[in-house]
């Protein structure tokens, strides 16, 4: 380098160090009151965030939203108020410049100085007295003042003093706000203390309380304090759902019967939606309070599963529930439901039965159905939402009816012979099936004997017509009655079993008791010969009535039915009506006389011609007469036929039931001969037997002396 070059750089250095000085002391300067800047704005963050948290008891996210925001709003004032200053590139031209602007007489001399401070040429010497004059009037401490930067550092001594007092005098506070900016959820220590009846803290932190949707709910808080001046006078409640709507409401009070307690409620008519609360009431403050409105839980579907009694022997159903009222008893039900959301439980009024739940799908086993019982089931969900109403399931057992059984002799009356032949009928019934009929007979109350009848094979019904052979002494085979005499009194019965099996004692019906008196065949053929006389005088009335109405036809005879057909038809309507009746009647003594030609077959009567009289001679006749001539004759007189036609069957008629008459009166004759004879033949009988008597009592005798 050449002497003059190197005496140009020597000569500009010392203004080169004024000038590098000048900028050492800007950037200190700017580090000093980017740092007190900070301090303040920490502190001022510290303070508002400490009012706000204060006084609205700020949830963690509000909180965390906020530190981000006053962290990035304190960072972008400091970066655009001294940051970009304090670390941009500051070149000796720059601070030449603003040199020049903090004195401007230098200007000229300042920016010449600086920019030829690495020439050479004629000017160099100009330069240099130029330079060593600059450098001799440049003074940094007058040029950077140090005014700014020291009211910066006093407003971040005061308010980082302020701090540190405030923490010195309020530990416990500081140390609980510190907590919650470090986003902890520690309430803030009060004079009142609200307290959310009912809602659950979540996970995050926030107190929620689940409700049934459209259902109405009931907000209770509760305001702790403990002295009487800090009660609240009011709490005010803000809300705001998830639509954006807002509203605010003071609530009722509720004095506590617990000295430092008050209850303040607010009733909401239907929760449709999610929404939140905040509370505040004196000092104290609550929120948010978050409402979830969830849909209630709801049956989807309800089956009954039926296990029917063994007896009944049916396979196990499962229908609609619905369409399950009654089921029989000893039946065992159990209910299986799909329900629209997850359950956690079931609650049941009445407590009865089992209950075991699966996610969706309940199953109720209810106890054996004896008695009717109704059960009101609730549905709680995993969310603790109970369906409501609660949905209801009644259900009645239909207790087994117990058989039925009719018992009839079907050809006897009261009374038999020894010699009889029974021909009983039974009639048995039960709803779900019988097992067994059984017969039952005993003679002067003694003892019973019994028979099996048939096995019913479960069918619902049974019908059947036993003998019973008295001449024979026993019960085909099972049971012996012994020597039957006159005048003993038989009773028979009949029962019929059913396969019901829930009492200890088997479903039985016995039917009414019959009661048969042993008669000798002489007093038998006396009772049937007084049925018989009976029978002749009803029937003989009966041909009176007939022959009266035959008058009525001859009558007619004489006088034609005549052109008015209204007046022709009751005329031969009441005729025909007559008539009418007394077929009936004769159709009975034809039934009568029947009866009584089976009753002398059943009782083995050795009597063929007596039997063979009142069937072949009266009961034949009487069945024509009651079921042929008559109806003929009525045929007749309905149309209207020739009176003269109807009179001369009418006469047919008199003459048939004149000729039974006769055969009557002749049975009647028929029958007191045989009583008399069989009278004759039973005391000469007697007599043999009590000389026979006699002739052994005389024989002892001798035989002793």
């Amino acid at each position: 380098m050449e002497p003059a070059a190197v005496g140009s750089a020597t000569g500009v250095r010392p203004l080169l160090q004024q000038v590098q000085r000048v900028r050492g002391r800007l950037r200190a300067f700017l580090a000093i009151e980017l740092a007190a800047m900070a301090i303040v704005g920490l502190a001022a963050a510290w303070w508002s965030l400490l009012a706000l948290d204060y006084a609205f008891e700020l949830p963690r996210d509000l909180r965390l939203a906020l530190l981000v925001a006053a962290g990035l709003s304190l960072c972008g004032w400091l970066y655009w108020s001294r940051g970009r200053a304090l670390f941009r590139r500051l070149a000796d031209d720059q601070i030449a410049l603003w040199i020049a602007r903090q004195r401007p007489q230098l200007a000229d001399p300042m920016i010449t100085a600086v920019q030829m401070r690495s020439s050479d040429g004629p000017m160099w010497e100009t330069t240099r007295v130029w330079a060593d004059r600059l450098a001799g009037d440049l003074r940094p401490e007058s040029l950077v003042s140090s005014r700014r930067p020291r009211r910066w550092v006093s407003a971040a001594v005061v308010l980082a003093g302020s701090v540190v007092v405030f923490a010195i005098v309020q530990p416990a506070i500081t140390s609980l706000f510190m907590h919650r900016l470090a986003l902890a959820d520690r309430p803030w220590p009060r004079r009142v203390q609200l307290v959310a009846e009912g809602f659950t803290r979540s996970e995050d932190g926030v107190l929620f309380l689940r409700t049934a949707k459209g259902a109405p709910l009931e907000i209770s808080l509760r305001a702790e304090y403990g002295e009487e001046n800090d009660r609240p006078s009011e709490v005010l409640l803000d809300w705001r759902g998830s639509a954006k709507s807002r509203g605010r409401a003071v609530m009722i009070e509720h004095p506590g019967i617990v000295p430092g307690q008050t209850h303040f409620v607010h009733r909401i008519e239907a929760a449709v939606e999610d929404f939140q609360l905040w509370a505040r009431g004196s000092d104290a403050r609550l929120g948010p309070l978050r409402v979830l409105a969830v849909s209630r839980p709801v049956l989807t579907s309800l089956d009954a599963e039926i296990v029917y009694p063994s007896y009944l022997q049916r396979p196990t159903e499962s229908i609609v529930a619905d369409a399950v009222q009654q089921v029989p008893a000893g039946s065992r039900v159990t209910l299986l439901g799909v329900c629209s959301k997850a359950l956690t439980r079931v609650s049941i009024e009445p407590a009865i039965g089992t209950v075991a739940v699966d996610d969706q799908r309940l199953r109720v086993v209810l106890p054996t159905t004896d008695e009717p019982c109704r059960i009101a089931m609730t549905l709680i969900d995993q969310e603790g939402v109970a369906s409501d109403p609660p949905f209801g399931f009644s259900l009645s057992p239909i207790p087994d009816t117990r058989p039925s059984i009719t018992l009839e002799t079907l050809d006897v009356a009261g009374v038999v012979t020894p010699r009889a032949v029974l021909a009983l009928a039974i009639d048995a019934a039960d709803d779900h099936g019988l097992t067994r009929v059984t017969l039952a007979a005993d003679v002067n109350g003694g003892r019973k004997v019994q028979r099996p009848v048939s096995r019913a094979n479960r069918k619902t019904s049974f019908r059947g017509a036993p003998r019973l052979e008295l001449s024979r002494n026993r019960m085909t085979g099972r049971g012996d009655l012994g020597e039957l005499k006159p005048g003993d009194r038989i009773r028979l019965s009949a029962t019929a079993f059913d396969a019901c099996d829930l009492d200890s004692l088997p479903h039985s019906t016995t039917s009414r008791v019959l009661e048969l008196e042993v008669v000798s065949e002489q007093q038998l053929l006396a009772r049937i010969a007084e049925r018989e006389a009976n029978l002749r005088r009803v029937f003989e009335q009966t041909y009176a009535a007939a022959r009266r109405e035959r008058l009525r036809i001859s009558e007619l005879a004489s006088e034609p039915w005549g052109d008015d057909a209204e007046a022709a038809s009751v005329s031969s309507g009441r005729v025909a009506e007559a008539w009418r009746r007394l077929a009936d009647e004769t159709q009975g003594a034809a039934a009568s006389a029947d009866a009584i030609v089976r009753e002398v077959s059943a009782n083995q009567v050795e009597d063929a011609a007596l039997v063979r009289r009142i069937r072949d001679d009266v009961a034949g006749p009487l069945t024509r007469i009651g079921k042929e001539l008559m109806p003929t004759l009525v045929a007749k007189i309905t149309s209207r036929a020739a009176p003269a036609q109807c009179d001369s069957d009418a006469g047919v008629v008199l003459e048939e039931m004149k000729r039974v008459i006769d055969q009557m009166q002749t049975i009647d004759e028929y029958n007191a001969l045989v009583l008399s004879l069989r009278g004759l033949i039973d005391g000469q009988r007697s007599l043999e037997k009590r000389t026979e008597k006699a002739g052994k009592s005389s024989a002892r005798s001798l035989l002793l002396d």
